[in-house]
């Protein structure tokens, strides 16, 4: 298939650290000359053509499912007998690690589009940061570093994310450690509304992705509900504020919104469907934010950073 390395985080493991390590990672068509790869769906309902453009992968960033049981509802009723089984700690705390690897023959001007880093475009939970670190890229176009798929319409409907947006592909992390596979340290990010360019950050087009070079950094945030109506009540979306040194709002207008995951199988109608009680934003380290909930706050909220 189009795929070439897909590794997945372990549900056993509370780190839930996947690594690749000392690989030769390089699109098939240029080294055989043969046909492009042919193209994986999850669903017979889905078409490759429906995430443009078709690319060919070498590495699909890790993702992660943050529960394990799926609501279940009898016929005609719309309440759940049963609930999930929450695995966003596990989820929060996985990461890939891509070490020692040789990147090859990557270019965007190939017919088949290969890129050495892709997301899958059908992902609503939850995409895991990645981390580069000694890597060595040989006869390869910058642009066909990555690719991240928009977050559009066909996959918010398609996977009962109901109005709202999902949040997997709105909240894409990649790190170059050293420098050895975007040509400099820092992070790779994608769109998100409220984290405009700016402060060093730059877009890059054939990635779908903001460019943020050192000595800008960015962390991930678990920002968890604790009260008891947590799963009833829903407060989202977050929104965040990036404040200049006054503490005044650097762009009132449009604040960076972040929703909670939606949970497996549900109801897509609003507002039946379910959200998860907690959020995974992507904020800049050093920087100072104001925070509001979409609804009431809780009155009991976790915070944890890993950066």
């Amino acid at each position: 298939n189009h795929i070439g390395v897909s590794i997945q985080s372990s549900w056993s493991h509370g780190s839930n650290v996947a690594r690749l390590e000392n690989s030769i990672i390089a699109p098939t068509t240029d080294i055989s000359g043969g046909a492009c790869p042919l193209c994986f769906t999850f669903y017979k309902s889905q078409s490759c053509a429906d995430r443009v453009p078709t690319i060919a992968v070498g590495v699909e960033l890790s993702w992660f499912r943050s529960s394990t049981k799926t609501f279940q509802y009898p016929k005609p009723s719309k309440v759940p007998i049963n609930k999930p089984k929450p695995k966003e700690r596990v989820a929060f705390h996985g990461r890939l690690e891509v070490t020692g690897c040789t990147l090859a023959h990557f270019s965007a001007a190939s017919a088949c589009n290969p890129r050495a880093f892709a997301t899958n475009g059908w992902i609503v939970d939850h995409i895991v940061p990645t981390f580069l670190s000694a890597m060595t890229v040989v006869n390869s176009d910058p642009n066909a570093m990555l690719f991240i798929h928009e977050n559009d319409i066909k996959n918010r409907h398609l996977t009962c994310c109901g109005p709202l947006d999902c949040e997997a592909l709105l909240g894409v992390w990649l790190r170059d450690t050293d420098g050895t596979t975007f040509g400099a340290i820092g992070d790779a990010l994608s769109y998100k509304v409220g984290m405009a360019p700016g402060g060093g950050c730059s877009v890059n087009t054939a990635w779908n992705a903001y460019w943020c070079p050192a000595p800008m950094s960015h962390g991930m945030i678990y920002v968890k509900n604790l009260d008891d109506d947590a799963w009833e009540r829903y407060v989202m979306p977050l929104r965040f504020w990036k404040l200049d040194g006054n503490g005044e709002r650097l762009d009132p207008q449009y604040p960076m919104t972040v929703n909670n995951p939606p949970d497996a199988q549900h109801p897509t109608e609003w507002p039946t469907f379910m959200r998860q009680p907690f959020f995974w934003p992507i904020v800049e380290t050093g920087a100072v934010y104001e925070m509001d909930f979409g609804d009431y706050a809780p009155r009991n909220t976790f915070f944890h950073l890993r950066h």
